[in-house]
């Protein structure tokens, strides 16, 4: 995690079979809209498919707020999500 003040960014890695990209591409998206309607948890700067190098990367780019506390706060919740781990 990379600080800044009460900010906290997280970058995601994750690699990914090149014939199931389009699939992974598709979930992650449905993911993120779930978390992005939880305005309380963490917002999504970016996501990046890398095109140059290992090509079956897929790079995301959150933002916590409320610093370190945040995050762990965010986790928390995540863990216990009946709609995300059901």
């Amino acid at each position: 995690l990379l600080s800044d003040r009460d900010w906290i960014y997280e970058l995601q890695t994750h690699n990914v079979k090149p014939d199931c990209m389009d699939l992974y591409v598709e979930n992650y998206s449905k993911y993120a809209d779930l978390i992005s309607q939880r305005r309380d948890l963490k917002e999504l700067v970016g996501s990046w498919i890398v095109g140059v190098g290992d090509q079956d990367q897929c790079l995301h780019l959150w933002r916590y707020a409320k610093g370190f506390a945040g995050a762990d706060e965010t986790a928390k919740i995540l863990r216990s999500d009946k709609v995300r781990s059901g």
